[in-house]
């Protein structure tokens, strides 16, 4: 074997540990984990596992749904969790288990301790260095109320690790209620972590929930593989010739 002909073999043994994926091949989601919520039992309790609830999702639980992608990986086992809001809650950091939920079925409730304020709640997701994170859709739900609030009213984005906004929008429902299934469908570069940032501008503190998170594991395109491989082979020949 030439050492070109090695090099390339190095190369290609790269690409199937994942070296693809590090060097910035564009990706394709394997596998959704929807995180459903039907395991809950009890309302205003702490979320199964706490803050990390729904890390690692490589099989079905009670709480969350996952399918089998193309190259056989199950869910989204490299990327990880942890959930974060402001004030309010049982659980001390603002996101409750809540069932039934005006009707609508079992939710994670965004919880604050006043209506005064602009309570901020997060979920951020961190995937392992090989891998990027794809946030696919969320739906969003106000329980009906009475009283002076006339609407409740939602800024979200997703961000990365630098403070870049990748997607933005802002919700609103009236006293009746309601939810809507929101599908910013961004994918994060790899191995970089983004957050999905939800603030509360109006509404009562604790008649808003988030519900079928739906999020995905990504790698290279297999098209992108071959391309890469083809430009490592040309390289290789490159050097071998001077």
């Amino acid at each position: 074997m030439t050492k070109a002909n090695k090099w390339v073999r190095r190369a290609t043994l790269s690409v199937a540990a994942g070296g693809a994926a590090m060097m910035g091949a564009p990706s394709q989601s394997l596998a959704d984990v929807l995180i459903h919520n039907d395991g809950f039992t009890a309302n205003n309790q702490e979320l199964p596992g706490g803050q990390s609830y729904g890390s690692n999702a490589g099989s079905d639980d009670a709480n969350w749904t996952v399918s089998v992608g193309p190259w056989g990986i199950v869910g989204a086992p490299d990327i990880a969790l942890f959930w974060d809001g402001e004030g309010g809650g049982s659980s001390g950091y603002g996101l409750d288990t809540y069932t039934n939920w005006d009707g609508r079925g079992n939710v994670v409730q965004l919880d604050s301790s006043s209506s005064g304020g602009t309570p901020d709640f997060s979920i951020l997701f961190s995937p392992t260095a090989s891998f990027a994170v794809n946030i696919r859709s969320f739906d969003l739900d106000a329980w009906a109320w009475t009283g002076s609030d006339e609407t409740m009213d939602v800024d979200w984005w997703i961000e990365d690790n630098d403070s870049n906004v990748l997607a933005s929008g802002q919700w609103s429902r009236g006293r009746a209620g309601g939810r809507d299934t929101i599908s910013p469908d961004v994918v994060g570069g790899l191995g970089q972590e983004l957050t999905l940032r939800f603030t509360r501008l109006s509404g009562l503190p604790s008649y808003l929930a988030i519900d079928n998170l739906t999020f995905a594991q990504t790698v290279p395109e297999p098209s992108s593989i071959v391309l890469l491989l083809t430009g490592l082979g040309a390289l290789a020949m490159r050097r071998r010739k001077s």
